[in-house]
């Protein structure tokens, strides 16, 4: 059973390209970011797994994010910026994103269990997704709204 984890996230600097529309749109943006990094020589810049950060529930404005080491030059629509630190309930979602959703709900089941308030971007972490679908490991983050 995946653990759900209360998390500290920092800063984290990225190249990304910002979007709108459904995973299928997601997916050409993030194949579009890679492309442009390898074509560009900065793969050795890249500094950990794909991040994509979702502004509603389904379809609509995202982001896809490559966290890098450092600034460099960027064109075509990509732009380098430090995603803001977060506080967030975070679990690891094993398998196909096909039954994604149920880690979701587990989340928000503790979110509100633990009367939590919550916002957008949610953050999906591509940990591991080669392979079959059975072995992708997925870390969702939900940030939570701080208090005032």
């Amino acid at each position: 059973m995946a653990l759900i984890k209360i998390k500290n996230i920092s800063p984290i600097l990225v190249a990304l390209i910002e979007g709108r529309g459904k995973i299928p749109d997601f997916n050409k943006d993030l194949d579009r970011l890679y492309r442009w990094l390898y074509e560009n020589n900065h793969q050795e810049k890249i500094a950990g797994p794909t991040i994509g950060l979702f502004y509603t529930k389904f379809g609509g404005k995202y982001i896809v994010a490559v966290p890098v080491k450092e600034k460099f030059p960027v064109k075509e629509n990509i732009k380098i910026r430090k995603l803001p630190k977060i506080r967030c309930v975070s679990i690891i979602h094993k398998g196909s994103w096909k039954n994604i959703e149920d880690s979701f709900n587990k989340l928000f089941g503790y979110i509100k269990a633990h009367k939590l308030a919550w916002r957008f971007p949610v953050r999906e972490i591509y940990l591991h997704c080669d392979g079959e679908g059975k072995d992708y490991l997925t870390e969702i983050q939900i940030p939570l709204k701080l208090a005032h």
